[in-house]
Formats: structure tokens, sequence, C-alpha cells
């Protein structure tokens, strides 16, 4: 199972933060997306990734 939640943050200097999509808000606004993976049977949710999600303009060619 795949999930991306964002939180809302001011300001753009931190890395990882921009305008961007927040499901946990179901809206767009400036904030940080964590992508996380986790193996379920249905009873247990086990962990296996989770990374930030970094935003195109934080890269040199907006990449």
């Amino acid at each position: 199972m795949i999930d991306d939640s964002g939180d809302r943050k001011d300001g753009t200097a931190i890395a990882h933060v921009g305008r961007q999509w927040l499901g946990r808000l179901g809206k767009t606004d400036n904030g940080i997306v964590t992508v996380t993976t986790v193996w379920t049977d249905g009873r247990v949710y086990y962990p296996l990734h989770a990374t930030c999600y970094t935003p195109a303009h934080h890269f040199a060619r907006g990449r």
C-alpha cells in the first residue's frame, strides 16, 4: 500500500516545502509531503519505506 500525506508548512526555504497537493488537508497549499509504503495482511501494518517528496522548484532545472 502507498500513502502520500501532507502537512502544512510556512515559508519555502526548508527543503521539500512548496505549493503542492496535501492529501491530509484535501487541497493544494504550501507544505511538505511524505510518501510511505506499508505491507499489510489485513490485520497488521508494517512500514517498509518513507521519503519526502521534493517539489520541482528545489532543483536547478526545475525537474
